[in-house]
């Protein structure tokens, strides 16, 4: 009975090195078999070298195809209608994507089954395979861009005298690849971050624009000074001495910058956003907090890394004093100034909002949201969380966060459940 072609099955008349396609698209794939010896009709014609096509087919998938397949992959000789055929068995590959070593981990190298035929794969399927292998997170996955340089980063090491060992920091995997790492720190990084800076409270009207690419060192070091040269400084007299005062601590700015740029989610595609407006600044960035982090952890000092390696590198280069003091640093720097620091988190971002220390608006100062939600429960007597979002003009999140947070420190009080919820200043219930 002659053999058919399908998708776990693959024929072909004499061996040749092109074979490693077929190979690397049923590990990407469920699996399947190749049986040398056999023409597109389904013939056997056999091969006269078995053991020597056994051994240059077992010394491929070990050297040639990456990551190793060798334990998953077995090759054998076989008799049929009196001649001699070779078939492989391969198994369904656990660590996708594979790929041909000397094309890389990009479309030329990877190949899918499907059908009967071997295709390459896009770029798209190489990211989700990528993302779906099990215990790797992004920084130490293979990056699907191979052709990287370091100009950036290894100045600032030189500068530094500090050696730049890239197999030791995580840019380089044990197949001898570039990680996902390497592309955030190389001078190809495609991830970007984007600032305006606006002359108003609100984006009616901007001043200026910038979009930082390269390197994230080169972003850090490029973005902080843009941030410095739009901090502005106040001079007060007192007597006959002038006093004078930035609109943000240049260590709280370095801070929300690092903190924004360490900890994104770099699986996810989008630039974090910088706005300097003018009686704050943002910063939101992508990807909410790691899996089984909560809010309340986070404002306790809580630090769990998504991008450890990447932590490490800012942290070996003195970017970074200690981990998890980020949120201790902001929150201390605006304490009894009658401002304070917003968090907000959701699903897939992260805002950080610093108030400007100096803002004066008709000789009034800025009230923060903290503030003017107390001011409201206290004003009301009782009030629901949705008579608080109405009137503020808050969303869902931000408001139940700011509520949880005065009812924490004692300033409100929470009385009844469910829809029929509703809060007063403390002990103003009798």
């Amino acid at each position: 009975m002659p053999y058919t072609e399908s998708d776990r099955l693959e024929l072909k008349v004499q061996y040749t090195t092109e074979i490693k396609k077929e190979i690397v698209a049923f590990l990407n794939s469920d699996g399947g078999t190749l049986i040398i010896g056999v023409d597109d009709n389904g013939k056997v014609v056999g091969v006269p070298n078995a053991k020597d096509i056994i051994e240059r087919i077992s010394l491929m998938i070990h050297e040639a195809i990456k990551p190793d397949a060798s334990l998953i992959c077995s090759a054998g000789e076989y008799e049929e209608d009196g001649k001699t055929i070779v078939k492989v068995a391969i198994g369904r590959g656990v660590r996708k994507p594979y790929y041909i070593y000397e094309k890389g981990l990009k479309p030329s190298g990877v190949y899918l089954r499907i059908n009967n035929t071997s295709q390459q794969a896009s770029e798209y399927a190489i990211k989700q395979m990528i993302v779906a292998s099990e215990d790797r997170s992004f920084e130490v996955s293979p990056s699907i861009e191979q052709d990287l340089t370091f100009d950036y980063l290894e100045g600032v090491f030189k500068h530094e005298k500090i050696e730049l060992k890239k197999k030791t920091l995580g840019l380089v995997d044990a197949n001898g690849s570039y990680t996902n790492l390497a592309l955030l720190l190389s001078d190809q990084c495609p991830f970007s971050v984007k600032a305006a800076v606006f002359d108003s409270d609100d984006k009616s009207r901007f001043l200026d624009r910038k979009e930082f690419e390269g390197s994230l060192i080169r972003q850090a070091d490029e973005i902080y000074e843009y941030l410095n040269l739009n901090n502005k400084t106040r001079g007060e007299y007192n007597g006959l001495r002038r006093e004078d005062s930035r609109e943000y601590n240049q260590l709280v700015l370095r801070e929300g910058l690092l903190n924004a740029l360490i900890h994104r989610d770099y699986s996810l595609n989008g630039s974090i956003l910088i706005s300097i407006y003018k009686n704050r600044i943002e910063y939101v960035s992508i990807g909410g907090l790691v899996s089984g982090m909560t809010y309340d952890d986070m404002m306790l000092g809580v630090s769990r890394s998504r991008n450890e390696r990447l932590a490490g590198v800012f942290f070996k280069l003195k970017y970074v004093e200690a981990y998890g003091t980020g949120i201790e640093k902001i929150q201390g720097d605006y304490e009894h100034t009658g401002l304070e620091p917003r968090f907000e988190v959701s699903d897939n971002g992260f805002l950080l909002v610093l108030p400007n220390k100096t803002y004066m608006n008709s000789s009034k100062r800025i009230f923060s949201d903290k503030e003017l939600v107390y001011s409201f429960i206290a004003k009301g007597g009782r009030v629901t969380r949705a008579e608080v979002q109405d009137e503020l003009g808050f969303k869902l999140t931000k408001t139940r966060n700011i509520l949880l947070q005065l009812e924490q420190e004692g300033k409100i009080e929470r009385h009844g459940n469910g829809k029929g919820t509703f809060y007063t200043t403390s002990s103003s219930i009798k």
